[in-house]
Protein backbone atom coordinates (compact mmCIF):
# COMPACT_ATOMS: atom_id res chain seq x y z
CA UNK A 1 0.00 0.00 0.00
CA UNK A 2 1.26 3.41 -0.82
CA UNK A 3 0.02 6.39 1.15
CA UNK A 4 0.59 9.66 -0.69
CA UNK A 5 3.31 11.78 0.80
CA UNK A 6 1.40 15.05 0.64
CA UNK A 7 -1.59 13.76 2.50
CA UNK A 8 -3.26 10.74 0.86
CA UNK A 9 -6.44 9.04 -0.02
CA UNK A 10 -9.50 10.73 1.29
CA UNK A 11 -12.43 9.27 3.08
CA UNK A 12 -14.46 10.02 0.01
CA UNK A 13 -15.51 6.51 -1.01
CA UNK A 14 -12.84 6.00 -3.59
CA UNK A 15 -11.59 2.85 -2.12
CA UNK A 16 -9.29 4.43 -1.63
CA UNK A 17 -12.72 5.34 -4.29
CA UNK A 18 -15.75 3.90 -5.94
CA UNK A 19 -14.36 5.11 -9.16
CA UNK A 20 -11.49 7.41 -9.90
CA UNK A 21 -13.01 10.76 -10.72
CA UNK A 22 -12.01 11.52 -14.32
CA UNK A 23 -10.10 14.76 -14.70
CA UNK A 24 -10.05 17.41 -17.34
CA UNK A 25 -6.97 17.37 -19.57
CA UNK A 26 -4.00 19.12 -17.91
CA UNK A 27 -6.23 20.21 -15.02
CA UNK A 28 -6.72 18.86 -11.48
CA UNK A 29 -10.44 18.50 -10.84
CA UNK A 30 -12.07 19.75 -7.67
CA UNK A 31 -12.83 16.19 -6.63
CA UNK A 32 -9.19 15.24 -6.90
CA UNK A 33 -8.31 18.19 -4.70
CA UNK A 34 -10.63 16.77 -2.08
CA UNK A 35 -8.83 13.45 -2.05
CA UNK A 36 -6.38 15.08 0.36
CA UNK A 37 -8.81 15.36 3.23
CA UNK A 38 -7.19 12.82 5.57
CA UNK A 39 -3.58 11.83 6.15
CA UNK A 40 -2.77 8.18 5.53
CA UNK A 41 -6.39 7.06 5.24
CA UNK A 42 -6.30 5.49 1.88
CA UNK A 43 -8.92 3.18 1.75
CA UNK A 44 -8.49 -12.29 2.15
CA UNK A 45 -8.22 -12.05 -1.62
CA UNK A 46 -5.57 -14.10 -3.30
CA UNK A 47 -4.23 -11.00 -5.05
CA UNK A 48 -4.20 -7.80 -3.00
CA UNK A 49 -1.65 -5.09 -3.70
CA UNK A 50 -1.38 -1.48 -4.78
CA UNK A 51 -0.70 -2.55 -8.35
CA UNK A 52 -3.89 -4.64 -8.37
CA UNK A 53 -6.10 -1.80 -7.17
CA UNK A 54 -4.42 0.55 -9.65
CA UNK A 55 -5.17 -1.76 -12.58
CA UNK A 56 -8.80 -1.94 -11.43
CA UNK A 57 -8.95 1.89 -11.08
CA UNK A 58 -9.86 1.48 -7.39
CA UNK A 59 -13.25 0.01 -8.26
CA UNK A 60 -15.12 -0.09 -4.95
CA UNK A 61 -17.13 -3.12 -6.06
CA UNK A 62 -14.04 -5.35 -5.91
CA UNK A 63 -12.71 -6.01 -2.41
CA UNK A 64 -9.02 -6.13 -1.62
CA UNK A 65 -6.87 -6.62 1.46
CA UNK A 66 -5.65 -3.05 1.04
CA UNK A 67 -9.18 -1.89 1.96
CA UNK A 68 -7.89 -1.63 5.53
CA UNK A 69 -6.21 1.63 4.52
CA UNK A 70 -9.67 3.19 4.27
CA UNK A 71 -11.50 0.98 6.77
CA UNK A 72 -9.06 0.17 9.57
CA UNK A 73 -11.66 -2.16 11.07
CA UNK A 74 -10.70 -4.58 8.24
CA UNK A 75 -7.09 -4.85 9.44
CA UNK A 76 -7.92 -7.97 11.43
CA UNK A 77 -8.95 -9.71 8.17
CA UNK A 78 -5.67 -9.13 6.34
CA UNK A 79 -3.48 -11.82 7.90
CA UNK A 80 0.31 -11.83 8.19
CA UNK A 81 1.87 -10.28 5.10
CA UNK A 82 4.65 -8.04 3.82
CA UNK A 83 4.31 -5.73 0.78
CA UNK A 84 6.73 -3.82 -1.41
CA UNK A 85 5.53 -1.30 -4.02
CA UNK A 86 7.22 0.85 -6.63
CA UNK A 87 5.51 3.35 -8.88
CA UNK A 88 7.96 6.22 -9.03
CA UNK A 89 8.43 6.10 -5.25
CA UNK A 90 9.16 3.14 -2.99
CA UNK A 91 6.76 2.07 -0.26
CA UNK A 92 6.22 -0.95 1.92
CA UNK A 93 3.93 -2.41 4.56
CA UNK A 94 3.60 -5.25 7.02
CA UNK A 95 0.51 -6.71 8.70
CA UNK A 96 0.23 -9.13 11.60
CA UNK A 97 -2.34 -10.10 14.23
CA UNK A 98 -4.74 -7.25 13.44
CA UNK A 99 -2.01 -4.61 13.16
CA UNK A 100 -0.41 -2.98 10.13
CA UNK A 101 2.43 -0.54 9.51
CA UNK A 102 2.93 1.36 6.24
CA UNK A 103 6.04 3.29 5.18
CA UNK A 104 6.64 5.36 2.06
CA UNK A 105 9.35 7.73 0.98
CA UNK A 106 10.56 9.95 -1.80
CA UNK A 107 13.25 12.61 -2.08
CA UNK A 108 12.84 14.89 0.90
CA UNK A 109 9.57 13.32 2.08
CA UNK A 110 8.41 10.38 4.18
CA UNK A 111 5.16 9.06 5.63
CA UNK A 112 4.25 6.42 8.21
CA UNK A 113 0.87 4.88 9.00
CA UNK A 114 -0.34 2.63 11.83
CA UNK A 115 -3.56 0.58 11.61
CA UNK A 116 -5.29 -1.57 14.21
CA UNK A 117 -8.46 -3.61 13.82
CA UNK A 118 -10.09 -5.96 16.28
CA UNK A 119 -13.61 -7.31 15.97
CA UNK A 120 -15.95 -4.80 14.33
CA UNK A 121 -13.93 -1.60 14.88
CA UNK A 122 -10.51 -0.17 14.18
CA UNK A 123 -8.42 2.96 14.07
CA UNK A 124 -5.50 4.42 12.17
CA UNK A 125 -2.92 7.14 12.79
CA UNK A 126 -0.34 8.66 10.52
CA UNK A 127 2.43 11.20 10.24
CA UNK A 128 4.08 12.68 7.17
CA UNK A 129 6.88 15.17 6.57
CA UNK A 130 7.67 17.01 3.33
CA UNK A 131 10.91 18.98 3.50
CA UNK A 132 10.30 20.68 0.15
CA UNK A 133 7.24 22.50 1.54
CA UNK A 134 8.26 22.29 5.21
CA UNK A 135 4.93 20.66 5.96
CA UNK A 136 4.17 18.31 8.84
CA UNK A 137 0.97 16.27 8.52
CA UNK A 138 -0.86 14.39 11.27
CA UNK A 139 -4.03 12.38 10.82
CA UNK A 140 -6.19 9.56 12.04
CA UNK A 141 -9.43 7.67 11.56
CA UNK A 142 -11.95 5.46 13.30
CA UNK A 143 -13.96 2.86 11.39
CA UNK A 144 -16.64 0.24 11.92
CA UNK A 145 -17.46 -2.90 9.95
CA UNK A 146 -20.53 -5.08 10.28
CA UNK A 147 -20.60 -7.99 7.89
CA UNK A 148 -20.53 -6.43 4.41
CA UNK A 149 -20.99 -2.84 5.64
CA UNK A 150 -18.14 -0.41 6.38
CA UNK A 151 -17.99 3.19 7.63
CA UNK A 152 -15.00 5.37 8.50
CA UNK A 153 -14.51 8.86 9.96
CA UNK A 154 -11.23 10.71 9.85
CA UNK A 155 -9.33 13.94 9.77
CA UNK A 156 -5.94 15.54 9.32
CA UNK A 157 -3.95 18.64 10.20
CA UNK A 158 -1.19 20.01 7.96
CA UNK A 159 1.24 22.54 9.44
CA UNK A 160 3.38 24.50 7.01
CA UNK A 161 5.73 27.40 7.59
CA UNK A 162 2.88 29.90 7.72
CA UNK A 163 -0.38 28.08 7.06
CA UNK A 164 -2.42 25.37 8.76
CA UNK A 165 -4.79 23.07 6.89
CA UNK A 166 -7.59 21.08 8.49
CA UNK A 167 -9.67 18.37 6.83
CA UNK A 168 -12.50 16.07 7.91
CA UNK A 169 -14.12 13.21 6.02
CA UNK A 170 -16.53 10.29 6.15
CA UNK A 171 -16.75 7.25 3.89
CA UNK A 172 -19.26 4.41 3.65
CA UNK A 173 -19.50 1.21 1.61
CA UNK A 174 -22.11 -1.56 1.60
CA UNK A 175 -22.43 -4.84 -0.31
CA UNK A 176 -25.90 -6.37 -0.68
CA UNK A 177 -27.65 -8.73 -3.12
CA UNK A 178 -24.75 -8.85 -5.57
CA UNK A 179 -24.38 -5.08 -5.66
CA UNK A 180 -22.50 -2.28 -3.93
CA UNK A 181 -23.28 1.27 -2.82
CA UNK A 182 -20.76 3.79 -1.52
CA UNK A 183 -20.77 7.43 -0.59
CA UNK A 184 -18.52 9.96 1.04
CA UNK A 185 -18.17 13.60 2.00
CA UNK A 186 -15.27 15.85 2.91
CA UNK A 187 -14.62 19.32 4.28
CA UNK A 188 -11.25 21.06 4.13
CA UNK A 189 -9.89 24.45 5.13
CA UNK A 190 -6.51 25.96 4.31
CA UNK A 191 -7.46 29.56 3.64
CA UNK A 192 -9.90 28.35 1.00
CA UNK A 193 -12.86 26.22 2.02
CA UNK A 194 -13.35 22.99 0.06
CA UNK A 195 -16.49 20.84 0.25
CA UNK A 196 -16.94 17.63 -1.72
CA UNK A 197 -19.13 14.56 -1.93
CA UNK A 198 -19.72 11.58 -4.17
CA UNK A 199 -21.95 8.56 -4.51
CA UNK A 200 -21.59 5.30 -6.39
CA UNK A 201 -23.76 2.28 -6.96
CA UNK A 202 -22.96 -0.81 -8.93
CA UNK A 203 -23.20 -4.50 -9.52
CA UNK A 204 -20.75 -7.37 -9.28
CA UNK A 205 -20.01 -9.14 -12.56
CA UNK A 206 -19.19 -12.63 -11.38
CA UNK A 207 -16.30 -13.26 -9.00
CA UNK A 208 -13.79 -10.94 -10.63
CA UNK A 209 -15.58 -7.90 -12.01
CA UNK A 210 -17.73 -4.91 -11.11
CA UNK A 211 -19.48 -1.97 -12.75
CA UNK A 212 -20.09 1.22 -10.75
CA UNK A 213 -21.64 4.56 -11.65
CA UNK A 214 -22.41 7.72 -9.72
CA UNK A 215 -22.17 11.52 -9.47
CA UNK A 216 -19.73 13.76 -7.63
CA UNK A 217 -19.69 17.42 -6.65
CA UNK A 218 -17.05 19.80 -5.34
CA UNK A 219 -17.20 23.40 -4.16
CA UNK A 220 -14.29 25.76 -3.47
CA UNK A 221 -14.89 29.03 -1.65
CA UNK A 222 -11.67 31.09 -1.83
CA UNK A 223 -10.73 33.90 0.50
CA UNK A 224 -10.83 36.17 -2.53
CA UNK A 225 -12.56 35.78 -5.87
CA UNK A 226 -15.54 33.79 -7.08
CA UNK A 227 -16.73 30.46 -5.77
CA UNK A 228 -15.85 27.47 -7.98
CA UNK A 229 -18.31 24.62 -8.53
CA UNK A 230 -17.39 21.31 -10.16
CA UNK A 231 -20.16 18.84 -11.01
CA UNK A 232 -19.59 15.33 -12.37
CA UNK A 233 -22.95 14.05 -13.60
CA UNK A 234 -21.80 10.44 -13.94
CA UNK A 235 -18.52 8.63 -13.31
CA UNK A 236 -18.40 5.07 -14.64
CA UNK A 237 -15.88 2.36 -13.72
CA UNK A 238 -15.89 -1.05 -15.41
CA UNK A 239 -13.21 -3.35 -14.02
CA UNK A 240 -12.45 -7.05 -13.97
CA UNK A 241 -9.79 -9.73 -13.70
CA UNK A 242 -9.45 -13.31 -14.86
CA UNK A 243 -7.08 -15.99 -13.60
CA UNK A 244 -6.08 -18.36 -16.41
CA UNK A 245 -4.52 -20.81 -13.96
CA UNK A 246 -3.07 -20.94 -10.45
CA UNK A 247 -0.11 -18.72 -11.29
CA UNK A 248 -1.11 -16.21 -14.00
CA UNK A 249 -3.93 -13.75 -14.54
CA UNK A 250 -4.85 -10.52 -16.31
CA UNK A 251 -6.90 -7.56 -15.11
CA UNK A 252 -7.99 -4.20 -16.43
CA UNK A 253 -10.43 -1.32 -16.18
CA UNK A 254 -12.03 1.49 -18.15
CA UNK A 255 -13.30 4.71 -16.54
CA UNK A 256 -15.37 7.46 -18.13
CA UNK A 257 -17.08 10.58 -16.89
CA UNK A 258 -19.42 13.34 -17.99
CA UNK A 259 -19.19 16.69 -16.24
CA UNK A 260 -20.94 20.04 -16.41
CA UNK A 261 -18.57 22.99 -16.79
CA UNK A 262 -18.99 26.76 -16.59
CA UNK A 263 -21.41 26.74 -13.68
CA UNK A 264 -19.66 29.72 -12.09
CA UNK A 265 -17.61 32.62 -13.35
CA UNK A 266 -20.15 34.00 -15.79
CA UNK A 267 -19.08 31.86 -18.75
CA UNK A 268 -21.08 29.52 -20.94
CA UNK A 269 -22.14 26.12 -19.57
CA UNK A 270 -21.02 23.04 -21.49
CA UNK A 271 -20.57 19.29 -21.09
CA UNK A 272 -17.15 17.69 -20.81
CA UNK A 273 -16.26 14.03 -21.28
CA UNK A 274 -13.20 12.21 -19.94
CA UNK A 275 -11.85 8.68 -19.97
CA UNK A 276 -8.96 6.55 -18.73
CA UNK A 277 -7.93 2.91 -18.54
CA UNK A 278 -5.65 0.55 -16.66
CA UNK A 279 -4.11 -2.82 -17.45
CA UNK A 280 -2.22 -5.31 -15.32
CA UNK A 281 -0.94 -8.86 -14.87
CA UNK A 282 -0.64 -11.12 -11.84
CA UNK A 283 1.95 -13.80 -11.12
CA UNK A 284 1.45 -16.09 -8.14
CA UNK A 285 3.47 -18.71 -6.29
CA UNK A 286 3.17 -20.42 -2.92
CA UNK A 287 3.17 -17.70 -0.29
CA UNK A 288 3.88 -14.85 -2.71
CA UNK A 289 2.51 -12.91 -5.65
CA UNK A 290 3.74 -10.15 -7.96
CA UNK A 291 1.44 -7.65 -9.68
CA UNK A 292 2.37 -5.33 -12.54
CA UNK A 293 0.19 -2.46 -13.80
CA UNK A 294 0.66 -0.35 -16.92
CA UNK A 295 -0.91 3.10 -17.37
CA UNK A 296 -1.64 3.37 -21.13
CA UNK A 297 -1.92 7.17 -21.04
CA UNK A 298 1.55 7.49 -19.46
CA UNK A 299 3.00 5.12 -22.05
CA UNK A 300 1.46 7.08 -24.93
CA UNK A 301 2.72 10.35 -23.45
CA UNK A 302 6.29 9.11 -23.86
CA UNK A 303 9.33 9.92 -21.74
CA UNK A 304 9.46 13.49 -20.45
CA UNK A 305 13.00 14.14 -21.67
CA UNK A 306 11.89 13.41 -25.25
CA UNK A 307 8.33 14.73 -25.37
CA UNK A 308 8.09 17.28 -22.58
CA UNK A 309 4.75 15.71 -21.60
CA UNK A 310 4.11 15.50 -17.87
CA UNK A 311 2.45 12.22 -16.89
CA UNK A 312 2.32 9.69 -14.11
CA UNK A 313 4.58 6.68 -13.75
CA UNK A 314 3.94 4.26 -16.62
CA UNK A 315 4.51 1.03 -14.65
CA UNK A 316 3.62 0.14 -11.07
CA UNK A 317 4.95 -3.04 -9.47
CA UNK A 318 3.94 -4.70 -6.21
CA UNK A 319 5.12 -7.82 -4.42
CA UNK A 320 3.38 -9.51 -1.53
CA UNK A 321 4.74 -12.25 0.73
CA UNK A 322 3.27 -14.35 3.51
CA UNK A 323 5.09 -13.92 6.82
Amino acid sequence: MEPDLDVSDALLPTKRTPQETPTKPNQESQMQKMTIIALLLSSGSAFATDARTSALSDNVGITDDTDFMTYASRTDDVGDNAWLNYGGALSGAASWDGHALTVSGAEGAAAFGWYNGKGDSGYSAGIGLDEATNTLSLGGSYSMSDGDDDMAFGGSIDKGEEDIGIALGVSSRSFEDGGVTAWGAGLGYSGDIDIAGNYAMGTNLGDGGALTIGPAVGVTMPEEGDMALDLDLANVNLAGEFMFNDWFGLRGSVTAGVGLEGLTGGGDMYLSATGASGFGAAFAADGANIDITVDPSAVLAGPYFLTGNVSGHAVTMSARFDI
